[in-house]
């Protein structure tokens, strides 16, 4: 059960590196940070590359990994570490996001489906 959850939260790591990979391009980056200082401009994209390189490390880390990540001590605590990540963007969804935007409810809830399968997995392996 516990390599299912860890599978499968790989497998939607993998999806929001897609999303975030088609970012630019859903949300018209190129019009609309048109306007910021160049500084801010190129801060955005790069922290979003970065972002994008992060999920898809984490996704494929759970997919190839999964029995080293569920049965060694380094592994659990990278487990951990995922889950951490995925609660602290529930709360940066909440506290910067908040809910004028209307994604902004199934985001939580999908950050918060991401913590509880790394959670779950760990707790349960």
């Amino acid at each position: 059960m516990s390599m299912w959850l860890v599978r499968g939260a790989g497998l939607a790591t993998l999806c929001f590196a897609a999303y975030h990979a088609a970012l630019p391009r859903l949300m018209n980056w190129h019009e609309d940070l048109e306007s910021l200082y160049i500084a801010n401009r190129k801060v955005v994209r790069a922290l979003n590359i970065g972002v994008t390189y992060l999920l898809v490390v984490m996704g494929l880390l759970s997919l190839l990994a999964a029995p080293d990540l569920l049965s060694t001590a380094l592994g659990r605590w990278v487990l951990w570490g995922l889950a951490g990540f995925w609660a602290l963007r529930v709360g940066i969804q909440v506290v910067v996001f908040g809910y004028e935007w209307k994604p902004s409810y199934a985001l939580t809830a999908a950050f918060v489906v991401m913590t509880v399968l790394y959670g779950a997995a760990v707790v349960s392996g």
